[in-house]
């Protein structure tokens, strides 16, 4: 910051009182320069025990941090000058892992340590009784964590710095995690999470540090703690001409829904607010490759990739930046290479520094997800496209304007019925994931398109014929009639519904209405890390094909792997309704597959009865009897499906 900027920055947080003395010292300085400067150093003795340094010489001279100088970053220097010469009171700092978070940290309590050090009675200086304590705070996950991370390195600074060793009274409880400067009034403490008492010290600075990864006390106590501790700060030390209040949040990046993410969209151009996320590369100038590759980082609807030189005028013209993290296309050395090409979910967040959708994301390589979207440009065998029959992506119900287009899924055939464009006579699946009260709902429908032929089975490629979200307006629910209503319509137009299954919730009535009507209706849980991991396995071989659905695509790529739970889960803002709906469809179809009676083939024959599937996920049929795996498939497909 340019000289004159600081000093109108602050002349713009003096009190009227304070404007008042600054203009009587410069009236003084006109008229007598020695009586100023003798009022002038009267006044700097009757506040500080000790003048402080600018924290340019704080950083280098050996009395201070100088002789560690060489394990500090330059752009971290340069940041840190910047901070402690500016007017910031909130500090986030993420991005990539190892890019010295930590001691930027560490780096920055010692220098609030020892400004408020230098004053004679720090208390009586920020408006506190003379026996009050001042506490700086090092918050972490658990008291373990940060006593052994952040603590120890202001810890080991208090005791090395001369500064620090010559001047100061001390004294140190290192299983408690407090370092007491008893004539000063001043504590360091260190706390976890979880811990109320801190609520109600004087806190004049704090680091929550890892506030990403409070798993036992979760995003919500982090936030709170942020926000209480905040209002304290502000109330006590607002006053000050120039606050010396600070809290920091440190963690590296995580999720885009992370509390850390949330915060630094909030804060961004708010003032006060000082932000750095860096890439490993970033900070650790000339520690890498000058040669690069690039990289795309994805947004809410593109997965990240490895991409072309020529490419990134098209990525950076043609997707939106969703993150706002920064560049849509990042330059990253050719050392990570092998990083993002066998990981690239990882690297982003662990080296490049960028939220990623989830920390495991449940389809990691999303382009064999977008191979399976059937377009224009990818169409079916036959050049046929499946297209959504809605008049409406998402069903805000109750929505009167809300119709199916029957010409963009159905014929009408020469006796004026209708029957679906696509295989019109195939048996079709259809899985209800139900809304709780205001939740959404996902309904998908499905069928068995062809047979794919390996080396010992035929396994079955589906189509999904349709995915719809409905969504209630705020102060509705959706009634599951309605529902019904909707699938009846379906089997009206000629689709051969024969399975109807739903999730586990409010869904006994619904089955026994469809049973009564002669369906064959079920419940269906997509709750298991199986149900989806049948769904990753069909994405991944290429055989299933949809229409590009834009909530559905939203919640695939969203959807995380939740070791602890071994399911796959959505991110706390998220859903997974169609998801589910469509995951419900797949299992649905093997469901189907799998329970008819099996009978093994031999290599030179294959004998069945009529509707016999053979089981783990593939097909073997025939008749009676048929002399060759040609006429199996041939009978398989005319008996069960009419052709």
């Amino acid at each position: 910051m340019p000289l004159n900027d600081k000093i109108k920055a602050v002349l713009s947080t003096l009190t009227d009182e304070e404007r008042e003395l600054l203009l009587r010292l410069r009236e003084l300085k006109n008229r007598d320069e020695n009586a100023y400067q003798q009022a002038l150093s009267e006044m700097v003795s009757m506040l500080y025990e000790f003048v402080p340094v600018p924290m340019e010489q704080f950083l280098t001279d050996p009395y201070y941090l100088g002789q560690f100088s060489g394990t500090i970053y330059p752009r971290l220097k340069r940041d840190l000058i910047e901070l402690f010469d500016g007017n910031y009171s909130i500090i986030i700092l993420t991005g990539s892992i190892g890019w010295g978070k930590t001691t930027f940290s560490a780096v920055s309590v010692l220098r609030i340590i020892y400004e408020i050090l230098c004053f004679r009675n720090p208390p009586s200086v920020f408006g506190l009784m003379e026996n009050a304590t001042i506490t700086v705070l090092l918050v972490g996950p658990t008291k373990n964590q940060v006593l052994y991370t952040l603590f120890d390195n202001v810890y080991n600074l208090v005791l090395t710095v001369p500064f620090f060793k010559e001047k100061v009274t001390k004294k140190i409880d290192l299983d408690e995690g407090i370092i007491d400067f008893p004539e000063k009034n001043l504590m360091v403490m260190a706390k976890s999470g979880d811990d109320n008492s801190m609520l109600g010290l004087n806190v004049i600075a704090a680091v929550i540090d890892e506030a990403n990864f409070y798993e036992k006390t979760g995003a919500r106590r982090v936030n709170t703690l942020y926000n209480v501790l905040t209002t304290r700060m502000k109330s006590r030390y607002l006053f000050h001409s120039r606050s010396p209040a600070k809290i920091f949040l440190v963690s590296s990046a995580t999720t885009y829904d992370s509390f850390l993410e949330t915060k630094v969209r909030e804060l961004a151009d708010k003032e006060g607010v000082f932000i750095r996320r860096y890439s490993l590369w970033d900070v650790k100038e000339g520690y890498y490759s000058t040669n690069t590759f690039p990289v795309f980082v994805g947004n809410r609807l593109a997965a990240p990739r490895i991409i072309r030189e020529q490419d990134i005028d098209y990525y950076e013209k043609n997707y939106q930046n969703d993150f706002g993290v920064g560049p849509l296309v990042i330059k990253v050395p050719v050392d990570f290479y092998d990083d993002f090409r066998d990981d690239i979910y990882t690297a982003l967040r662990d080296l490049a520094g960028y939220p990623v959708m989830s920390i495991n994301p449940f389809l990691p390589n999303m382009e064999k997800f977008y191979n399976c979207v059937v377009s224009e440009q990818n169409p079916l065998l036959g050049g046929a496209i499946l297209k959504h029959p809605f008049s409406h992506m998402v069903y805000e119900y109750p929505n009167a304007d809300f119709y199916i287009d029957w010409d963009s899924i159905t014929r009408k055939t020469a006796k004026g019925n209708r029957v679906p464009l696509i295989n019109p006579q195939t048996p079709r699946f259809i899985h209800i994931d139900l809304g709780v009260k205001n939740d959404a709902c996902g309904i998908a429908m499905g069928h068995i398109a062809e047979f794919e032929r390996g080396k010992l089975f035929l396994s079955p490629v589906i189509y999904i014929d349709f995915m719809l979200r409905i969504k209630p307006v705020e102060g509705s629910e959706i009634y599951i009639e309605d529902i019904r209503d909707l699938i009846l319509k379906f089997y009206d137009a000629g689709f051969n519904i024969i399975k109807i299954t739903f999730d586990k919730f409010q869904s006994l009535e619904s089955i026994q209405k469809f049973k009564s009507l002669g369906f064959n209706a079920d419940t269906l849980s997509t709750e298991s890390f199986e149900a989806y991991k049948l769904l990753k396995d069909i994405i991944y071989a290429g055989r299933i094909k949809f229409y590009y659905y834009e909530p559905f695509v939203k919640e695939i790529i969203s959807l995380y792997l939740d070791v602890t739970k071994a399911k796959v889960d959505h991110p706390p803002e998220g859903s997974k309704d169609v998801a589910d709906a469509v995951c419900g469809v797949v299992n649905s179809i093997y469901e189907y597959i799998v329970e008819k009676k099996v009978i093994f083939h031999s290599d030179d024959l294959y004998t069945a009865t009529r509707d016999v599937i053979v089981k783990n996920r593939a097909l073997i049929y025939a008749d009676g009897i048929a002399s060759s795996r040609e006429d199996a498939i041939e009978n398989y497909f005319r008996n069960m499906y009419g052709l």
